[in-house]
């Protein structure tokens, strides 16, 4: 690994995308509407034309389009038109969403159109859509009631992008390296990223103290008696965390791989997200104390 990729922090949007598309995202939203298309098809019997309902009420009511002349019996040709056509749009107005809307608005039409029930799209579509989206870091995933819902906002976003400004620099790098973990879309390592969080927040303490042979409860317990404009109440969930990973075998890289608990991408953001605010609360705090001096 070169010296730019293990150091170099890229744009927080670049590991959680939640206001653009990457062409791999492109690729599986439109995947996902291919399943959906493909439904239909299923559906159809002489002369009930589907697939063409379908793609005139698409271009009209999603795309505010006026409907198309062509007929489509093939739902490979379908979904290359509309793709098309989501295509020009974002071109025209850079409406990167679409694709997200177009998702929802299929697995809706197909519903009040009585052809699926709920349940049976879900089967169909949820497990595939979720598991692109985490392998290529969308900062959605697909609901049961087939809305996309947000894993992390923009004040998370820029919670996490505030730690590479702190004046605590352990923890920059273990921020880094949680974020180079799941900046790999091959293998992403959700544990690294909770491990690598809560020794970022363990280092905090350390320097807050000045003690570094203490574990993050010690610290917590140090930090009460010396910095008492910091409440350590809201450090204590934290501690909490800190037992629980222990326990699962997170916080140790070399634990027995039948003993370690597995995290997913959801505990890993969350993990993420609520120590940067951490680490950016007691960055401020520290430059408050050192002001005041």
């Amino acid at each position: 690994m070169l010296f730019s990729e293990r150091n170099k922090l890229n744009n927080i949007d670049e590991i959680m995308h939640i206001d653009d598309l990457t062409p791999d995202l492109e690729q599986a939203l439109g995947n996902s509407l291919f399943k959906i298309t493909e439904m239909i098809d299923y559906r159809e019997t002489v002369g009930n034309n589907l697939l063409n309902y379908f793609a005139n009420d698409f271009l009209m009511e999603l795309l505010n389009q006026r409907p198309t002349d062509d007929r489509y019996y093939d739902p490979i040709r379908l979904c290359e038109f509309l793709i098309n056509e989501i295509n020009k749009k974002i071109e025209l107005d850079n409406s990167w969403y679409i694709y997200y809307d177009a998702i929802e608005f299929a697995s809706e039409w197909i519903i009040t159109n009585s052809l699926y029930t709920r349940q049976e799209l879900c089967e169909t579509i949820f497990e595939y859509t979720n598991e692109k989206m985490a392998k290529y870091n969308s900062g959605f995933r697909i609901s049961e009631i087939l809305e996309f819902v947000p894993i992390t906002d923009e004040i998370s976003i820029n919670a996490i992008a505030s730690t590479q400004e702190t004046i605590f620099e352990q923890a920059r790098n273990h921020i880094r390296k949680a974020l180079n973990s799941l900046r790999d879309k091959k293998s992403p390592d959700y544990n690294s990223v909770i491990r690598e969080s809560i020794n970022a927040v363990e280092s905090c303490l350390k320097v807050l103290v000045n003690n570094e042979s203490l574990t993050l409860g010690g610290a917590i317990r140090e930090l009460k008696k010396s910095h008492p404009n910091i409440d350590t109440e809201f450090l204590q969930p934290f501690n909490e965390i800190y037992g629980r990973i222990s326990n699962d075998g997170i916080r140790h890289a070399n634990g027995s791989a039948e003993n370690v608990k597995h995290a997913n991408d959801a505990e890993a953001i969350l993990i993420l997200t609520t120590c940067s605010a951490l680490i950016n609360y007691l960055s401020n705090q520290y430059k408050s104390v050192q002001t005041a001096k």
